[in-house]
């Protein structure tokens, strides 16, 4: 999840719409939901390397980020799951 927000800048509720790219030079279509700008984000190589350690699940679009039931996060999820992940990093 915070590789999802270094790699593409972008923010919480934009982030968890976005579905997960095919190959590294595919970019990543996002309309913003607080500007509703269209964004093609391009997928960095380590980000890319990120995205293919983790298993993609069984979904069509498959989403970037997903909860371990498999289904995309919500807003609130997410921001549970960084809190989580700050308060763990101090």
């Amino acid at each position: 999840a915070i590789q999802a927000h270094y790699y593409t800048g972008q923010r919480i509720g934009d982030v968890i719409r976005m579905a997960r790219p095919r190959a590294p030079d595919e970019r990543i279509r996002v309309v913003q939901e607080k500007t509703g700008t269209e964004v093609l984000v391009p997928i960095h190589r380590d980000f890319w390397t990120a995205i293919q350690a983790v298993p993609a699940p069984s979904r069509v679009p498959t989403p970037l980020l997903y909860g371990r039931d498999g289904q995309p996060f919500t807003d609130d999820a997410l921001r549970d799951r960084l809190r989580t992940l700050m308060r763990g990093l101090g």
